[in-house]
């Protein structure tokens, strides 16, 4: 099943929690007119199941041989979350399928995701399974035959199981390679929060 993952940036302020980002045209609001005419622009935008098991705690190992750690057990919406994101989340107010969490950049950064590793497992052709042999640190792009198109599946009837060790902070590339510097330029690792929305 495939999620969306909404990740909004928050500031604390004398006045509390606000939205650090722009408000712009809603997309959705073409297809919906119930839906808000703007919404916020999120910080960051994706799909991977493997960043949601990390952001909202989904407790289900996706290509790996455990369930990842959460960075924060999930805990909803704040309670002090900005006017903004909560007029917003309004709308979805009624999606049992929608749900949320939030942490700081100081838990970010405490959590370490460089440090932070997961057995991989998935499969792959016969061919290339060699590669993977006494379970190697990282995925073995280099010796990846140039020939041959890097592919592998959760499932395969066809493939080979393997397993590889790789950090947190490479299984969530983008993620991690965004955050948490790009909110740290804007304020304190205790004054600065990401408000994460996954939906599926």
């Amino acid at each position: 099943m495939a999620v969306d993952i909404y990740c909004y940036a928050e500031l604390q302020t004398k006045d509390g929690w606000v939205f650090s980002g722009e408000v712009g045209p809603n997309p959705e609001h073409a297809y919906d007119s119930a839906a808000p005419e703007f919404a916020p622009v999120p910080a960051f935008h994706a799909v991977h199941k493997e960043l949601a098991a990390i952001l909202v705690d989904t407790g289900r190992p996706i290509r790996s041989t455990e369930p990842y750690e959460p960075i924060v057990s999930r805990r909803g919406q704040p309670e002090d979350l900005s006017p903004v994101l909560k007029d917003y989340f309004k709308y979805f107010a009624a999606d049992d399928a929608m749900v949320y969490s939030w942490f700081t950049m100081e838990e970010l950064v405490d959590f370490n995701l460089q440090s932070r590793t997961m057995i991989r497992q998935a499969y792959v052709e016969a061919e290339v399974a060699h590669l993977f042999a006494d379970c190697p640190s990282g995925f073995p792009f280099s010796r990846w035959p140039k020939d041959k198109p890097i592919r592998y599946a959760g499932q395969s009837r066809d493939g080979v199981e393997v397993r590889w060790r790789e950090s947190y902070a490479s299984i969530i590339g983008e993620f991690s390679g965004m955050f948490p510097n790009t909110l740290l330029k804007l304020g304190g690792a205790r004054e600065t929060r990401l408000v994460v929305q996954a939906g599926w």
